[in-house]
């Protein structure tokens, strides 16, 4: 017999390398007090007790100094917090095997590919934008023990104010600042110490307007004869709490221009619509910081009101704009041109609006021209929210217009069956822009709305806009849109309800696109 001897061969799983592996691959995502650093184990480590070595830097490369460095032992993963490192600043991490008893440590770093933040906490609330007045704001914020002060600095650049928070402000949850300059942008900070606590940023509201031609209007007064007998320049003040009817249709005199204007405040003035008739030459004329209803006497057991404008007889107007209104509960439409004599509007503005409750039961666009002569040259309508509109943003489809800027809006709940969310058919837009907007649930439920037609065609826009699962058409699909996954409510607070904060935190748009005051 004859026996041969043979050296075992090493199991697997026992193989000890000469050096320590370098981890495969590390990443690291920010929060708002800590960020979570992880990355895979280095091969052949299991059961080895090897420890690793992170270090953060400011730089990809690590050319500038390491701020911190760490030693983890039994684990691949490591969490930073806001003591550790500053808020508001973009870091890069790397991460090393260390040397063990039997192997040297790894040749080379893992490092993370993006930058990571930690945000800092953000406990301010959205600001109302009815506490914001020209002087002063009221600020409010998440409930946390030991915060000590607000810094409200322009944003421009400027004088920082300081305000101490009180006991009763901590409880409160909320404090008045002041000293403030009318029409200028601010970013406040609230903090814990020396601790960022969070920081937001808001623009003050213009001062009341004063001079000879400046009329403070009486709660309960009919502002028929008011408008009918206005002087070009003219400005009419409706105050906090008051309730201000349009009794009948009010026919404006030749050149009429005015402002009707809401005083500033939590309590914002109601202005019942009826319908305006403008005359044959109309300058500006400009609603600000009211809430307008269809509803008489702001009743809504009565029978809605059905217009603002109707217009049916020639005009040459230039500019009707609605600045930080609510318009509400109106039969028809705010804005209607028909009829067979030339009119034109040099333009239509709204801005920093809530639009809801919109031609119900007729067919009518929220601006809305179908008339042969009829034209609206320029319509711009940013940063604002549009809900429950039964038919579309504008419809505009007999003469082509200048331009036509739809941005930063919040829409959802629209366009019933055949009906788009703007609506040009054969006619252009001019210069078209459609920037920044989130697009919600469609009114129809037999899936035949459309999306947006102009030249005849469907349009295409930026990735910057979204649009929700639920926004389905059947004809003129808005191309170029990123999709959100789920529907609006699981995107929005509560849609119904008129509350678009986000409900999910993880949408790619929280902050840069809707209207901004929901961000």
């Amino acid at each position: 017999m004859t026996f041969i001897a043979c050296k075992k061969a090493e199991e697997p799983g026992i193989f000890t390398p000469s050096r320590v592996f370098t981890p495969a691959t590390i990443t690291a995502t920010g929060g708002e007090t800590s960020a979570s650093i992880t990355w895979k184990a280095s091969n052949f480590s299991n059961g080895r007790n090897v420890t690793y070595t992170v270090e953060i830097s400011t730089t990809a490369d690590f050319s500038t100094p390491v701020l911190f460095t760490k030693v983890v032992a039994d684990s691949t993963k490591l969490i930073v917090t806001d003591n550790d490192l500053a808020i508001k600043t973009p870091f890069y991490a790397r991460v090393k095997g260390n040397a063990t008893a039997q192997s040297a440590e790894s040749a080379g770093w893992a490092y993370t590919k993006d930058p990571f933040t930690i945000t800092g906490e953000q406990l301010f609330l959205p600001v109302d934008p009815a506490t914001v007045l020209a002087t002063t704001a009221i600020l409010s914020w998440r409930h946390s023990d030991g915060l000590t002060k607000i810094t409200v600095r322009p944003t421009a650049g400027g004088t920082t104010l300081e305000f101490p928070l009180t006991p009763a402000d901590i409880t409160a949850g909320k404090k008045e600042v002041t000293g403030l300059t009318a029409v200028t942008a601010y970013t406040a900070e609230l903090f814990k110490g020396t601790a960022n606590k969070g920081s937001i940023s808001f623009t003050t509201n213009p001062q009341r307007p004063t001079g000879p031609n400046v009329t403070v209007v009486a709660s309960g007064t009919d502002l028929k004869a008011l408008l009918e007998t206005s002087v070009p320049g003219a400005v009419f003040i409706l105050q906090q709490n008051g309730v201000y009817d349009i009794s009948a249709e009010a026919v404006l005199p030749n050149n009429a221009a005015f402002t009707i204007w809401g005083d500033i405040g939590p309590n914002r003035p109601v202005l019942v619509a009826n319908t305006i008739k403008l005359p044959t030459n109309t300058g500006v004329i400009r609603f600000e910081n009211l809430d307008i209803t269809g509803y008489p006497s702001n009743d809504p057991l009565q029978a809605k009101r059905a217009y603002i404008f109707n217009q049916s007889t020639a005009t040459e107007t230039a500019e009707i704009s609605f600045e930080n209104c609510i318009i509400r509960n109106l039969a028809n439409t705010p804005v209607r041109l028909q009829g067979a004599t030339v009119m034109n509007i040099g333009k239509i503005a709204v801005n920093n609006c809530i639009v809801y409750d919109i031609s119900a039961t007729q067919t009518y666009a929220f601006i809305n021209t179908n008339a042969t002569v009829a034209r609206i040259n320029n319509i711009i309508i940013t940063n604002s929210t549009f809900y429950n509109v039964r038919v579309g943003l504008v419809l505009h489809n007999q003469l082509p217009g200048v331009s036509l800027n739809v941005s930063n809006c919040t829409i959802n709940d629209i366009s019933d069956d055949t009906r788009a969310l703007i609506d040009y058919n054969a006619q252009s837009a001019g210069t078209f822009i459609f920037l920044n907007n989130i697009v919600g649930k469609v009114k129809s439920t037999a899936n035949t709305a459309r999306g947006i037609r102009i030249g005849g065609v469907s349009v295409t826009v930026s990735s910057d806009n979204y649009i929700t699962s639920d926004y389905t058409v059947s004809t003129n699909p808005i191309g170029g849109v990123s999709t959100y996954s789920g529907t609006s409510t699981a995107l929005f607070e509560n849609p119904s309800g008129g509350v678009f904060r986000f409900k999910d935190a993880n949408f790619a748009g929280r902050s840069t696109a809707g209207d901004p005051r929901w961000r």
